[in-house]
């Protein structure tokens, strides 16, 4: 029973490291598209802003939580 315990725990831990590598290669994919904007001038742009976000939630009067379509999540304050 041991071993499949830990046969078990060893392919959790595989998936969540799979899992992770997901997650920073989606991050690496938004960073490089943030880049390449960058010589663009600055406003808001509701096309990228779609192709990036999920969804945001109101956490309180001065949190909100931006979910990104990576599944990344980012708590950000309201300025």
């Amino acid at each position: 029973m041991e071993i499949q315990a830990l046969q078990s725990r060893v392919e959790e831990l595989d998936a969540s490291h799979r899992e992770n590598e997901r997650i920073a290669a989606d991050l690496d994919e938004i960073l490089a598209a943030a880049a390449r904007m960058k010589h663009l001038a600055v406003a808001f742009d509701d096309k990228i802003v779609r192709q990036m976000i999920a969804c945001v939630k109101v956490i309180s009067g001065e949190k909100l939580l931006v979910i990104f379509k990576s599944g990344l999540e980012r708590e950000v304050g309201i300025i």
